[in-house]
């Protein structure tokens, strides 16, 4: 009797171990998690407010590449129309992009940190749960929605298109009305709006298409903690800590736009950085 006290006691104090031990380790991982990565930007620039006028095209929000029995063995497209509806997303188009960001290029560990420290324990409080590309660290690309749905019984799938889906878009100003022939596209991580453009005096210009030198870009989102870095040449021009900027381009260069989100900043240090948006090659000539 004295033995099987002593041993229930020695478990107990295993399993209190244990627990701790977990328990630490979760919260120094959830720490780290949303501390890094982190970027040291050597001058923060600031863009003075001014006005900037918007285009007068439709904005198209589109997502690319999604998977259904049309393309693939399982996926209603019933369902998807209508959580794109209750999404405001326009259309899915099955553009067959290969030179895009799948949900591949966010990698396993990057995608296991993201289950673990993100969207579990938000989905247990019943919080926002933030998309999984905006871990994605890479070159500026279209976004895919490309996971392909594995299991699907009656009405439930896995995963589901919910979950596919995100927050992700490719965004782009339709001149003519229709969503179906992206052009001028760049990526959005968020369910709420981003807009990025140049203009000049007698026209709009958008990324991938030729911009006159001497034209404004402009960058404008209502996040808060917002860091847009302005790359010029594939090399960092300069950074702008706010989320509404209205910049002239005064060099002649290849320029990108990344729109990031932080968690907290120390002078110059930006910590947990995310994604929110990007804008590849504004032609400025």
């Amino acid at each position: 009797m004295y033995t099987n006290s002593r041993t229930t006691r020695v478990q107990k104090k295993r399993s209190l171990w244990a627990i701790k031990w977990f328990l630490t380790f979760y919260f120094m991982g959830f720490i780290l998690y949303n501390s890094l990565p982190f970027i040291y930007v050597q001058k923060v620039s600031y863009s003075i407010e001014k006005p900037a006028p918007m285009p007068y095209y439709r904005v198209c929000n589109v997502v690319l590449n999604v998977k259904t029995v049309d393309n693939w063995y399982l996926g209603n497209p019933h369902k998807l129309s209508k959580l794109l509806k209750e999404k405001g997303l326009d259309a899915s188009l099955d553009q067959k992009v290969e030179d895009g960001v799948s949900y591949r290029h966010i990698g396993f560990l990057k995608t296991l940190l993201y289950l673990l420290w993100d969207y579990l324990p938000r989905k247990l409080l019943g919080l926002e749960v933030p998309d999984a590309y905006s871990l994605y660290s890479g070159k500026c690309k279209p976004f895919l929605s490309d996971m392909p749905i594995l299991f699907s019984f009656l009405n439930y799938d896995f995963p589901s298109y919910s979950f596919i889906l995100g927050d992700r878009r490719n965004v782009f100003f339709s001149q003519d009305g229709d969503c179906l022939e992206p052009e001028g596209v760049y990526s959005v991580v968020s369910e709420k709006p981003v807009h990025t453009y140049a203009f000049s005096f007698n026209n709009f210009s958008f990324p991938g298409q030729k911009t006159p030198l001497g034209s404004y870009l402009v960058v404008k989102t209502n996040i808060k903690n917002t860091l847009i870095l302005l790359y010029k040449d594939e090399k960092l021009f300069e950074a702008f800590s706010q989320n509404n900027i209205v910049e002239r381009f005064t060099q002649e260069g290849v320029y990108d736009v990344y729109v990031y989100t932080y968690k907290f900043n120390v002078w110059n240090f930006y910590f947990g950085l995310r994604l929110n948006a990007c804008a590849s090659h504004f032609l400025v000539e």
